[in-house]
């Protein structure tokens, strides 16, 4: 009979630690080798069924646990262990354990028997494997109710790497609680255990949904920011467009009296004169003399525009691109290139004149829009989690360029994604065309 109830405990750890190596890859949005989890899951089953031998259960059970999967979860997903610490102990403390005492809480009710939590917890009996199979099936509902239902993957992802410090303290938190609560249900599940049970499970509700509102509000707080920010540079983006177009209108204009001047000096065989006169004349039609044709009239424009500031920083710009029809409002294409390149730029001018390069690639391969963009920078690159620290004085605006173009990615149904090395940088976007 031993070895019926070793095996149940054995596939019940194997299925808690499975689980909880899926549900925490689906977290943090990472995948690993698939081998991985089963490997780790089965390392982890065979040491707490070590550990149960010698006390079939101890406070300090979870702990171990929670350290071990910290560890995997480093190795196999390749992230801070600072980020799988927070993960793990979120898994284990406010999911399986919370699951665990819950259960207690409510078979004691169901079966009307108050030292049930004693018996599981302390001996090898038919309802302790019953019961760890019911906590298992709740567990494995749990994480897919979890990849149904939470479509926003991505900005799970954000929260953990922003507020992991906070997260870390609930954690820990919830743990006491937990303890304090288990060492009475250990002895007898009674009426006061079971309204303490129920504040806790209020607490722990409440502090959620106070966790929510505040980043519901800090959200709004953000985009409220970051649309002003964004309506700003949108305006200067076009004020520059303006002006290059207003310049080039005025030359035109004088077009006529130029080459009559020119005709004179010709005439005249003054051709010093003549080279003089047309090289104070033909600044304004560099843009006309740099213009590739792109295939849309639009990034036509804003390209040689950004174009013409690399040219005065003495940077070299590469470019290939063939475009055709692309379903973007004018709008945010500015916004999206005019980011991009002022990006771009921005960093490339760091370097030394000789290494100063941007390479920009864009296509419409398959109905899709795509652009990468390389470039050199000097320095080093800061994140805080997901976000890219600027290098700006102003610190207010902290990777706001990239924050507005992955706003636009986002907004139609695109991807970016972005690599680096210790001196280049390089961004690319694929946005699906209608």
């Amino acid at each position: 009979m031993n070895v019926f109830f070793t095996a149940v405990e054995f596939a019940a750890n194997f299925a808690e630690a499975f689980i909880g190596y899926q549900f925490i890859g689906f977290v943090l949005n990472k995948k690993c080798k698939a081998q991985y989890p089963y490997i780790m899951a089965l390392v982890q089953s065979l040491l707490l069924i070590f550990l149960q031998y010698q006390k079939l259960y101890s406070n300090y059970m979870v702990f171990v646990a929670t350290v071990f999967v910290a560890v995997a979860v480093y190795i196999i997903y390749k992230v801070k262990f600072r980020i799988a610490l927070t993960v793990s102990a979120t898994y284990f403390i406010n999911i399986v354990a919370f699951i665990e005492l819950s259960g207690l809480v409510v078979w004691s009710i169901f079966l009307g028997q108050e030292s049930i939590g004693r018996m599981i917890v302390t001996e090898q009996s038919v309802i302790r494997a019953a019961f760890a199979l019911f906590v298992k099936a709740v567990q494995a509902a749990s994480y897919f109710f979890a990849r149904k239902y939470i479509v926003n993957v991505k900005k799970l992802e954000e929260i953990i790497y922003e507020h992991w410090k906070l997260i870390i303290l609930a954690d820990i938190v919830s743990y006491v609680g937990l303890l304090f609560l288990m060492n009475y249900i250990m002895i007898e599940i009674t009426s006061d255990v079971v309204v303490n049970w129920l504040s806790y499970t209020v607490f722990f509700l409440l502090c959620f949904v106070i966790f929510a509102f505040y980043l519901r509000i800090r959200e709004d707080s953000e985009k409220s920011k970051l649309f002003e920010t964004r309506n700003m540079m949108l305006e200067q983006n076009y004020l520059n467009i303006k002006r290059v177009s207003d310049q080039q209108a005025k030359a035109y204009h004088d077009f006529n009296n130029h080459l009559n001047m020119l005709y004179k000096y010709i005439k005249s065989r003054d051709v010093i004169l003549a080279e003089e006169y047309i090289e104070g004349i033909r600044q304004p039609f560099v843009v006309q003399e740099m213009m590739c044709r792109t295939g849309n009239e639009m990034v036509d424009f804003i390209i040689n525009t950004k174009m013409m500031q690399a040219q005065r920083k003495k940077i070299t710009v590469n470019l290939e691109a063939n475009i055709k029809k692309i379903s973007i409002p004018d709008r945010d294409l500015n916004s999206l290139l005019s980011n991009i390149l002022d990006n771009a730029i921005e960093a490339s001018e760091k370097g030394n004149e000789n290494e100063r390069v941007i390479d920009i690639w864009m296509k419409t391969v398959n109905a899709t829009f795509m652009i990468k963009i390389k470039n050199n920078y000097v320095g080093t690159i800061s994140k805080k989690g997901k976000i890219f620290l600027t290098s700006k004085k102003d610190d207010k605006i902290h990777g706001i360029g990239l924050e507005i173009v992955n706003d636009i990615v986002q907004k139609h149904d695109g991807d970016m994604s972005i690599d680096y090395d210790d001196k280049m940088f390089q961004m690319l976007i694929e946005i699906p065309m209608d």
